[in-house]
C-alpha cells in the first residue's frame, strides 16, 4: 500500500518523562532482537527505532541495542526518541527524531535528516470543549495540512507520523472498577480519543478524511484552474515513485455528464507539476476524482465563478427581523412578523471559560428609528473592552475596542456574543467557506449542509454496543460523559459543531419559520449551543469572529488570537423565512 514503517522497540518512557528504569540492559536488547528478527524481511519496514521518549544515558541497554543492530542489519537506518538526551559518542542514530514541533516552524535540520515521528496530535485532551463543540476536530485539518505542506517542501524533513490511528477508548464491563489512564470522567476508560482515523467502535471519525486530504498524493491546484474553450487543470504529483499517467481521472458536471474518464494523459513525474485540458460544457460545477487502481486518491469540486450561483441562500418570503432595545434589561429583542420574541441578547462571554461578562455603563442613543448602544465589558478589575452596537438598516454592527491593546492568551482569546433562543430548533443549515471543496456526505466540515438535533436511532444508543449509524449522527459519547449523564442524548455530533467562516447560518424551528444569520464576508462563526453548563438543553446562539483553538496544543496550528488587535468589528443580519424554503 506504499506505507513506510518505522518499527520501534517496546521500550517507552524509560529514564525520561518522570519515569525511572527497573530493567537490566539485557532486557532491552532481548526484546529489540526479537523485533528485528520478526520484521527484517518485511519490505515496508525501513527504519529501526531503539525506544520511545526515553533517556539514553540512564541505561546501557540503549547503547547495547545500537551496537547489536549495526552488526545484525546494516541496510536500514536507526532512530532514537529522545535524541536530546544523548551525550555519548558515536551518536546512536542516523535520523533525528522530533516530537510535536510547531507545524508552522522550521521542520528540517541541516546536518542530519529529521523525522517527525509524533506530530500534530489530534484534539483529544481538550475534553471540556469537546463535550459541547466538535469544531476543533475540523479545525485540526488546517493544522495537519499546514504541517505536511511544510514538511513536503523542506529539505531534510523526511516525513511525519500521527499518534495515533485509533481512539484509546475502552468500554469497561459491568462490575469492573479499575480505570487506566483516563483523562475524562466518562464511563469509558483509556487515554483518550486520539485516533486520526477510527473511534472506539472502529468507525471513521471526521479526522480520517482530513488526514487523507492533508497527505493526498494528487493535488489539484484549484485556484489556478482556467475556464475557457477547454478547462485547464494544474496538478502536483506528490507520489514518491508513481507517474501521474498511472492515475485515472473521472470528471463529471453537476448533471452527471462525463467530461473525462481515462488515465491522465500527461506523464507528470513524482514531486513535479503539470497541466492538462478537459472539455468545457459550461457547467457551473465540475467534480474531479482521481483513482489509483480501485482506490479513490482524492476528490475536488471546481466552481466556475462566472456561472456558479446555485449555493445562494434564497427564499421567496424572507423578511428582516424586528430589533428592539429594552433599556430596563440592556437587551435586544428579535421579533418576527407576529411580534413574538424569537431571541434575546446579546450576552458576552470569554471563549472557553464560559465566563459571562456583564455590560456596564450602558448608554443608548436613538435617531430616526436607528439606535447606537455603548457600554463596557470588564474582563477583570483592570482591563476591559468598550462595546459599540449600531442598529442600522436592520442589521447589528458590533465593535469591541480593546482598551489595553493586548491581552495574553491565558486571559482572553476571543469574546463571543450569545443570544438566548426562546424555542427549540429542529435543525441548522449553512453555507460557509470550508477548507476543502469536496467532503463526504455527512462530514462536519462540509461547506453546505444541514444538521439535525436528533437522530431517532441514536436515542436508543447503548453503552458498549456499536452503533449502526455513522459518527456524525451519534448522540452519545461515553468517554466524555458518564453513561447516566443526560447530556449524552441532547444533540447529534453533527449539530454540536460550530460552523466557521459562514455566509449564512439558518436555525429551523420546525414547520413555522427559520431564523437566518448572515455575514457578507464569510468572517463570522455560528453555533447553537445546547451544552452550556449553566443551563444544559436551553438553546443559545453563539457568534464570534476569527478562529482560535489554542487548547488543541501539541505543536498544532491554533489560529489567531482575535483579541490581540485594538478593535474587533463584525456585522450581523437577522432574517426570517419559511422553513420549507431552506
Amino acid at each position: 500500500m506504499g506505507i513506510y514503517v518505522e518499527q520501534e522497540n517496546s521500550a517507552c518512557f524509560k529514564g525520561a518523562n518522570s519515569s525511572e528504569i527497573y530493567n537490566s540492559p539485557q532486557d532491552f536488547v532481548n526484546t529489540f532482537a526479537e523485533m528485528v528478527e520478526s520484521g527484517r524481511n518485511h519490505p515496508s519496514i525501513i527504519i529501526w527505532s531503539l525506544a520511545n521518549e526515553s533517556g539514553f544515558e540512564k541505561t546501557y541497554g540503549f547503547r547495547t541495542e545500537y551496537n547489536y543492530i549495526k552488526k545484525a542489519d546494516k541496510t536500514r537506518p536507526v532512530i532514537f526518541s529522545y535524541p536530546f538526551t544523548v551525550a555519548s559518542k558515536p551518536l546512536p542514530y542516523d535520523i533525528y527524531s522530533k516530537h510535536y514541533k510547531k507545524v508552522t516552524s522550521s521542520l528540517g535540520k541541516k546536518k542530519i535528516p529529521l523525522l517527525h515521528d509524533e506530530f500534530a496530535h489530534v484534539p483529544c485532551y481538550n475534553t471540556e470543549n469537546l463535550r459541547k463543540d466538535n469544531s476543533s476536530r475540523d479545525f485540526w485539518g488546517e493544522s495537519i495540512k499546514k504541517g505536511w505542506d511544510n514538511i513536503f517542501d523542506t529539505d531534510g524533513a523526511l516525513g511525519c507520523a500521527i499518534w495515533g490511528a485509533v481512539d484509546d477508548v475502552f468500554f469497561i464491563p459491568n462490575g469492573v472498577s479499575e480505570r487506566h489512564q483516563s483523562h475524562s470522567n466518562g464511563s469509558c476508560s483509556g487515554y483518550g480519543e486520539w485516533g486520526c482515523i477510527l473511534d472506539g467502535y472502529k468507525r471513521e471519525k471526521p479526522e480520517a478524511y482530513l488526514t487523507k486530504k492533508a497527505f493526498s498524493t494528487v493535488i489539484l491546484q484549484e485556484n489556478k484552474t482556467i475556464f475557457s474553450d477547454y478547462i485547464t487543470l494544474f496538478l502536483l504529483n506528490r507520489f514518491d515513485h508513481t507517474f501521474l499517467n498511472e492515475v485515472k481521472m473521472l470528471c463529471k458536471d453537476n448533471n452527471g455528464n462525463i467530461l473525462y474518464n481515462d488515465y491522465i494523459n500527461s506523464p507528470i513525474p513524482p514531486h513535479k507539476s503539470g497541466a492538462l485540458k478537459i472539455p468545457n460544457n459550461n457547467s457551473d460545477i465540475i467534480n474531479v476524482k482521481f483513482y489509483f487502481d480501485e482506490y479513490l486518491v482524492d476528490e475536488y469540486n471546481l466552481y466556475n465563478k462566472c456561472l456558479n450561483s446555485n449555493l445562494q441562500n434564497q427564499s421567496n418570503n424572507r423578511c428582516k427581523m424586528n430589533l428592539h432595545f429594552l433599556s430596563e434589561t440592556n437587551e435586544i429583542l428579535l421579533n418576527n412578523d407576529e411580534k413574538s420574541t424569537v431571541a434575546r441578547g446579546p450576552y458576552f462571554y470569554i471563549k472557553d471559560k464560559n465566563k459571562k461578562l456583564n455590560l456596564t455603563n450602558v448608554h443608548c442613543e436613538a435617531v430616526n428609528n436607528q439606535w447606537t448602544l455603548t457600554g463596557d465589558l470588564k474582563v477583570n478589575k483592570i482591563k476591559s473592552f468598550q462595546i459599540e452596537i449600531k442598529h442600522y438598516k436592520d442589521k447589528l454592527d458590533f465593535c469591541l475596542k480593546n482598551k489595553n491593546l493586548i491581552f495574553s492568551k491565558s486571559e482572553v482569546e476571543n469574546v463571543f456574543v450569545e443570544f438566548l433562543l426562546l424555542e427549540n430548533p429542529s435543525y441548522v443549515s449553512w453555507k460557509r467557506n470550508a477548507l476543502y471543496s469536496a467532503y463526504p456526505k455527512n462530514h462536519i466540515g462540509r461547506s453546505v449542509g444541514k444538521a439535525y438535533v436528533v437522530n431517532d436511532s441514536a436515542i436508543q444508543g447503548k453503552y458498549g454496543i456499536k452503533p449502526s449509524w455513522c459518527w456524525e449522527n451519534d448522540m452519545t459519547n461515553f468517554y466524555l460523559f458518564n453513561k447516566n449523564d443526560k447530556r449524552n442524548y441532547i444533540a447529534t455530533n453533527d449539530f454540536k459543531t460550530k460552523r466557521n467562516n459562514i455566509k449564512f447560518y439558518n436555525i429551523n424551528f420546525g414547520s413555522d419559520y427559520c431564523l437566518s444569520l448572515s455575514s457578507e464576508n464569510y468572517d463570522l462563526n455560528a453555533y447553537v449551543n445546547l451544552f452550556t453548563s449553566d443551563d444544559p438543553g436551553v438553546p443559545k446562539l453563539q457568534i464570534d469572529a476569527g478562529k482560535n483553538y489554542s487548547d488543541i496544543a501539541w505543536g498544532n496550528y491554533s489560529g489567531e488570537n482575535s483579541c490581540k488587535d485594538k478593535e474587533i468589528s463584525f456585522s450581523i443580519s437577522f432574517e426570517e423565512f419559511g422553513a420549507a424554503d431552506d
